[in-house]
């Protein structure tokens, strides 16, 4: 298990973001540390512009690789902070481990102990391929699980015909777990392509 550091203090556009400084590695050459962690500030302002402000009472401290799979962790004694699970060291592949990052970048945006949504998971799913496309220049990255494929599948025409239609349902309710509240409102941004049915399904828990 390998550690890359992030630093919340910093400000960008007078947004708060996360930064590397270049001299903040635990276990990898500072050059590493730095460019993962300037993706994750670079994925946290494009997925705002997105979906939304993500809630800044939450500081991410640190980001692990070499795990099972990638995931959001949350400390005991720290209610707050977070740290984030990669399963590809971006020292090893670089690219892999940021389309791993830019899927658990949705889940910052809104943290929640326990298992994110249907609707979550297909936005996270959606965000990762469309940042390594947009920002990274490389277009063939999607998911390989089943699961994922189907949660892509139900948001994605959506997603490609309003990109921003997320972030007008969360200013309604951030939390994506919060928007069965709001399950009318969900379905008339999906309705071209779903029926309450699948709203329906989107709004339970996410199976992997």
């Amino acid at each position: 298990m390998k550690h890359y550091l992030v630093n919340t203090n910093r400000k960008t556009s007078n947004q708060e973001h996360l930064y590397a400084d270049q001299n903040e590695s635990m276990s990898h050459p500072c050059a590493d540390s730095y460019k993962i962690s300037s993706r994750l500030c670079d994925m946290i302002h494009h997925a705002e512009e997105l979906f939304g402000q993500r809630d800044e009472s939450y500081t991410v401290h640190h980001i692990e690789t070499g795990h099972k799979k990638p995931q959001i962790m949350y400390f005991n004694n720290c209610p707050k902070g977070i740290y984030i699970r990669l399963f590809t060291d971006p020292a090893e592949n670089m690219s892999r481990a940021c389309y791993q990052l830019a899927h658990e970048t949705v889940h910052l945006l809104a943290p929640v102990r326990g298992v994110a949504n249907n609707l979550e998971e297909g936005v996270a799913t959606y965000f990762g391929a469309y940042y390594m496309k947009v920002r990274m220049n490389e277009p063939n990255w999607g998911p390989v699980k089943d699961s994922y494929k189907e949660v892509l599948a139900k948001v994605k025409p959506t997603l490609d015909t309003d990109k921003y239609c997320i972030r007008e349902l969360r200013r309604k309710t951030s939390k994506f777990s919060d928007m069965s509240k709001i399950k009318k409102d969900v379905y008339e941004v999906f309705k071209n392509y779903l029926n309450m049915a699948d709203v329906e399904w989107l709004l339970k828990p996410f199976d992997r």
